[in-house]
């Protein structure tokens, strides 16, 4: 009898299993977090990566514009700068229009630049409604003002080109929006223009 009280069984106590539960739940819900905030920072990432891309390139197709003309005029259309560009001065409807819409981005001739490929990257990968949006906020083209006078042909042929594009997004934000913003300027010599305007 006194062999039968010594021997113990070998497994869990209760004790034991709730301690083990309690672990292995930590462990998971640790885990689980972890997942989702790094899954949300690579989504997050790949759409502000396709924001500087389309940025970047836009200012550049704008440059090209720009830097071949030999005139252009400015005015404003639904709160965006509009751009008519001549590539010869004596030309009297314009070669090529750049505008710009919240919803589309910019237009060159009312097309998408790069052939119709390059439009603003709203759709894709975790984009849409309840996810993130995307929008273009400006669209300006200022011109360098200089006060002296002896600078003014070289000082018109300087032109600023700002262009804020915004990420608003709602995912994991308890429910707000979350606004970000990516500014891109340029400064653009008017070779052509500058070079015609000593002539």
């Amino acid at each position: 009898m006194k062999n039968m009280f010594k021997k113990s069984n070998s497994g869990l106590t209760l004790m034991e299993l709730t301690a083990v539960m309690t672990v292995v739940g930590v462990i998971a819900l640790g885990m689980g977090v972890g997942f989702k905030n790094i899954l949300y920072h690579y989504q997050h990432d790949a759409v502000r990566q396709d924001i500087r891309h389309y940025g970047n390139i836009i200012m550049r197709e704008i440059q090209k514009e720009l830097s071949a003309a030999e005139k252009i005029e400015e005015d404003h259309l639904e709160g965006f700068s509009r751009l008519k560009i001549f590539y010869y001065k004596e030309n009297l409807t314009p070669d090529m229009i750049i505008t710009g819409s919240t919803d589309d981005g910019v237009k060159f001739n009312g097309e998408f630049p790069l052939a119709g490929t390059l439009g603003l990257p709203k759709n894709g990968q975790y984009r849409g409604e309840n996810k993130r949006g995307i929008m273009m906020t400006r669209f300006d083209i200022r011109r360098h003002v200089d006060t002296r006078p002896n600078l003014y042909k070289f000082s018109d042929a300087y032109l600023y080109v700002n262009l804020i594009l915004s990420l608003e997004s709602s995912v994991y934000t308890d429910g707000k929006t979350v606004k970000e913003e990516f500014p891109f300027l340029r400064k653009t010599f008017m070779s052509s223009a500058y070079i015609n305007a000593k002539i």
